[in-house]
């Protein structure tokens, strides 16, 4: 959030010294007035005026039309480790320190706290501000809360030689916590939907970092420089990912299965080696063993030179999985140079699902495709396996041209046939 602001509002500084200055000021020609702690109530005011100038000022990067949703974020371990997270901390715990220390009620200035990062969220989900809601901003601002009140509590506590806790702030103030808690949770469960997303990246473990550092040597050769090492999170059917950046290039990796998904090398120019084509083979064969034992057992191979052929250019060798004349979802591409040097890596590696037996027949997928686009003759035809509606169903994929025209004289367009029931679908990657 605090990130986001900076970076999308120019004027947020400027702003917020203003802000801060002028209501700071006034806060402590009111505690001079009134007989307050001056310094506690000049700094308090500053720092609630801070929270609101930082999360409410509108003009940030967030969609303003977008419908009233609240991004589910990363982790707890993942929150903590990215400069949002902690600057999001940070934000509330001069709030809660000196809360303390001007109302000398623990609990009452910790709900305070809650209540306050819970408005504010729900403010950026309901109004256009051009804010995003995230329930990441509402968990680090309710540990900043609750980690300046303790220190507050631990300054009275060293300063008065007893514990600033009344009973009458333990009754009323842990009454309203609870409350407040409940109706917040209640709020954001039926009223906010939470949408999968918003994580960006976040700092790996120690064990996913060495093992990215591994992939990368093993990929690029152990005299390839690590430059940064990141993790995103995984969501939904969206894998937990791990991507390292080399000087010599980068690759994604998922993980805890430790499957290498894509790769790209800086130097995607053939290296113009003396190797012949069987042997570029072998070399991109031997990585894909290495890398893909499970995914190349069964599937079927085809090697082709890019290019126009007229150098000796990269070589590309794919893999592809059939299962009773269906395309199953693995897929693996690698480009080897000339050299035998691995120039990329484009896999997905996937299970073969289990599929019900298509009942729709390939001339009458043909047929119904046919209907479907008038002026259209079905061309190549073949079934492959898709989610549709989050499962796996075989599905039609029928090749459509202009009649009276060939496959490489005009364009065409497809059309995707759940082969169960014969009604279209949307095509997938």
């Amino acid at each position: 959030m605090i990130e986001a602001s900076i970076s999308a509002l120019p004027g947020l500084i400027p702003v917020l010294l203003v802000s801060v200055l002028l209501f700071g000021g006034c806060a402590a020609l009111l505690a001079r007035a009134r007989n307050w702690p001056v310094a506690a109530a000049s700094l308090w005011t500053a720092s609630l005026v801070a929270v609101l100038v930082v999360t409410l000022l509108p003009g940030g990067a967030g969609d303003t039309l977008a419908s009233v949703s609240c991004n589910a974020g990363p982790s707890v371990r993942g929150m903590v480790t990215t400069t949002s997270g902690r600057l999001n901390i940070l934000l509330f715990v001069p709030l809660g320190l000196f809360g303390v220390l001007l109302f000398r009620r623990p609990l009452a200035v910790l709900t305070g706290g809650i209540a306050l990062t819970g408005t504010v969220e729900l403010l950026q989900a309901l109004l256009p501000l051009g804010r995003a809601c995230s329930h990441e901003d509402l968990l680090m601002n309710c540990a900043g809360g609750f980690l300046g009140t303790v220190l507050g509590t631990v300054w009275l506590r060293a300063r008065q030689g007893r514990w600033p806790l009344m009973r009458r702030d333990g009754l009323m103030g842990g009454g309203l916590l609870i409350l407040t808690t409940v109706a917040l949770t209640a709020t954001f469960h039926f009223a906010v939907p939470s949408v999968a997303g918003g994580a960006g990246v976040v700092a790996p473990t120690a064990e996913q970092e060495e093992w990215g550092r591994r992939a990368a040597a093993d990929l690029y050769g152990p005299d390839a420089t690590v430059v940064k090492v990141q993790l995103r999170e995984g969501f939904a059917d969206v894998p937990t990912r791990v991507d390292v950046s080399t000087d010599q290039g980068s690759l994604t990796l998922v993980w805890p299965e430790k499957k290498l998904i894509s790769a790209s090398s800086y130097n995607n120019r053939d290296d113009e080696g003396s190797l012949s084509p069987g042997d570029v083979k072998k070399a991109g064969e031997g990585f894909a063993r290495g890398w893909y034992a499970e995914e190349v057992k069964g599937s079927e191979a085809t090697f082709d030179q890019l290019g126009d052929g007229t150098s000796k250019g990269p070589y590309i060798l794919s893999y592809r999985r059939y299962r009773d004349e269906v395309l199953m979802p693995m897929r693996l591409d690698i480009t080897v140079s000339s050299a035998g040097r691995i120039m990329s890596v484009t896999a997905r590696p996937e299970p073969d699902p289990a599929l019900e037996d298509p009942e729709i027949a390939h001339e009458e997928a043909q047929r119904r495709a046919e209907e479907m686009s008038p002026g259209f003759t079905a061309g190549e035809t073949f079934l492959i396996a898709q989610k549709v509606y989050e499962q796996w169903r075989p599905v039609w994929i029928v090749n459509l041209l202009p009649k009276g025209v060939q496959a490489d004289e005009g364009d065409g367009t497809v059309v995707y046939l759940d082969a169960i029931s014969g009604t279209p679908v949307e095509r997938q990657e």
